[in-house]
């Protein structure tokens, strides 16, 4: 049996990504409740990791298995520069490289993968993906991308966030509790734009129309990390909007899920904010900043036009699909929420693996 288990992922340089924490937490708390003898960290967290799960880093080189939880980062960013993939290569394909040297097991659970054409990724992926003992994918895209690669003990799994009883994850604070006495019996619309400026403006142009015809909302605007311009983006936001706002200050991922609980519909450019809001069958349309991973997931529950890309689509047809689907609950098929739970199935097998 291992004794120590490092894991990694979207966890270092300063990570303080609400998804990306949510992963981290699940598999931290998975290994610790179910295996009481094997020592659990992560390879240099963030100090927001420490903030919330406490002293969790462990050394690589006195550990049995690196485990690289779920991520999108098996992959390249939306029309990625070359500085943009030397910076992915360095943040997360070392470790994997050191462990191989050391003779470190390795496994990859719930990855995101693709695309992968900058030889700063592919050639570290091909080359970690073949020292796993076991890789499970997050979907069908990430699968096939890892396959091309000539990789194989590959499963097509599903996000393993929608293993999750999200509800026990909850903390209501007073934050959460003013927010929702300011909106004075009014609907509630999550807007998140989080740092992306097309997005900001973007969503103010809609949402002043939006809004003028549909006085019965109030926008709340927040993020999903720590942002040091959040509150310039926010004054920004609500004189573009002419509109009344209420601005969410991110701090704590378990405070955003209860403001998640609350809401009423939820605007969003990015994944795991509109992940959360589909587990919880709120009505969610997705303008993707990062299109290639974000709308794979609305096509694997089927819902593909709840999200479209923020670059290649018309202010016009964003207006459209907001004002069609903001209406509308969405929903997480059981058999993708099957298909999550098994992570941890795989998780599993490589810990009990001899």
């Amino acid at each position: 049996m291992m004794k120590k288990i490092i894991l990694h992922g979207a966890t270092n340089c300063g990570s303080s990504n609400f998804g990306d924490f949510l992963y981290g937490v699940a598999v931290y708390n998975y290994i610790k409740e179910n295996y009481k003898d094997i020592e659990v960290g992560f390879y240099n967290p963030s100090e927001y990791f420490i903030k919330y799960i406490g002293d969790c880093k462990i050394s690589l080189s006195k550990s049995d298995m690196l485990i690289y939880i779920p991520g999108g980062y098996f992959g390249q960013s939306h029309k990625s520069r070359f500085i943009d993939n030397a910076i992915q290569f360095v943040r997360f394909m070392p470790v994997g490289i050191k462990a191989i040297f050391k003779s470190i097991k390795i496994g990859v659970i719930g990855i995101g993968a693709g695309p992968i054409i900058s030889p700063f990724l592919k050639y570290p992926i091909k080359m970690i993906g073949n020292k796993a003992e076991m890789i499970s994918t997050r979907d069908n895209e990430s699968y096939n991308a890892l396959k091309s690669l000539g990789l194989d003990n590959i499963l097509e799994l599903s996000d393993l966030i929608l293993a999750l009883n999200i509800h026990n994850l909850s903390d209501t604070t007073d934050q959460v509790v003013d927010i929702c006495k300011k909106c004075e019996g009014r609907k509630l619309l999550f807007v998140h734009y989080n740092h992306s400026l097309l997005a900001r403006d973007i969503f103010a142009r809609q949402l002043d129309t939006f809004v003028e015809e549909n006085p019965e909302y109030q926008l709340v605007v927040g993020s999903d990390c720590l942002l040091s311009y959040d509150d310039e983006y926010y004054i920004e936001f609500s004189k573009r909007v002419k509109k009344n706002c209420i601005q969410f200050n991110y701090d704590s991922p378990f405070e955003l899920i209860a403001l998640l609980e609350r809401v009423d519909a939820v605007l969003t450019c990015k994944l795991h904010v509109g992940v959360v809001a589909t587990m919880l069958n709120k009505p969610v349309v997705c303008f993707a900043e990062h299109p290639e991973k974000t709308k794979r997931y609305y096509r694997q529950i089927n819902q593909p036009d709840r999200c479209v890309s923020l670059y290649d689509t018309s202010e016009e047809e964003m207006l459209s699909i907001l004002k069609d689907k903001i209406f509308e609950k969405s929903f997480v098929p059981d058999e993708e929420i099957d298909k999550a739970k098994r992570n941890f199935d795989v998780l599993n097998e490589l810990i009990n693996k001899k």
